[in-house]
This record gives C-alpha cells, structure tokens and sequence, in this order.
C-alpha cells in the first residue's frame, strides 16, 4: 500500500511538473506582400531616379514599401510577387508579367508586411524582373 501511494504521489508531481513547463514553439513567420492600388501618375519617373523610393517601418511587424516603374497598360495586377526569409535575409521578388500595351510608364507601389520575425536586424533585397532593384539593412525600432 505505501509503494501505490508513494507512486501516485510521484506521479502527480511529475504530471504538475510538465503541466507548468513553458512553451518552446516560436510564432511562424508570416508575410504578405502586393500592389498598392494602380498607377501612381503624381510620383514623376523622374523623382525615382532621384529617390530610392524605399521606406521600411520594422517596430513588432516589419512593413516595407517600395516603388517599381512599368508599363502603363495594364495597371492592375500586373506583377507577380514573392517573398523568401533566409536567415537575417528578406528577399522580396516582383516580376512584371503583363505585356507593354501602352507607350508610357508609370509608378507602381508594392508593399510587404511580415509577421513574427524573431531577429533585431535584416538584410532586405528586391529583384525586380531578375536584377536587385533594393538593397537595405532594416533595424527594428525600439
């Protein structure tokens, strides 16, 4: 009797011990990343060449908008849009995959957020049809 008793003691404490241990699993990495509305006709071409046109806002999210010149024709839907994290690396990939129908060009705005990234620091890269087009280290911000 006492050695059933001792066991049961034994496991409840073992049993309480697990219940209280701390979760290991970190959240997932999460992002999303699209066309901001369509052609941006107010931003000139001329200006991007002047500014980088890369802003990035990393406080608990990380959020990166950046501006891309295409083809006017069509103006939505126009790009086909990735994202790889490799490491402290984000690589954000814009492909222009509609056809140039119309002879001019315009500003696009693509953004992307991420979620739940666990480092202080990250490299951040845009290819844009196959060439970094961006390249900025991004800091969170206390």
């Amino acid at each position: 009797m006492s050695r059933v008793f001792w066991f049961g003691i034994l496991a409840c404490l073992i049993l309480s011990l697990l219940a209280c241990s701390e979760s290991t699993t970190k959240p997932k990495t999460e992002s999303l990343v699209y066309q901001v509305g369509r052609c941006q006709h107010s931003a000139g071409i001329a200006a991007l060449a002047e500014d980088s046109c890369f802003t990035a806002t990393f406080t608990k999210n990380l959020l990166v908008d950046l501006c891309l010149v295409a083809n006017c024709c069509p103006d939505t839907n126009r790009f086909a849009l990735s994202t790889l994290i490799n490491s402290d690396t984000i690589l954000i990939t814009v492909a222009d995959t509609a056809s140039s129908l119309c002879d001019c060009l315009c500003n696009y705005k693509v953004r992307a957020e991420f979620q739940n990234l666990p480092l202080l620091q990250y490299l951040v890269l845009c290819s844009y049809n196959d060439s970094i087009i961006y390249r900025e280290i991004v800091m969170r911000e206390n």
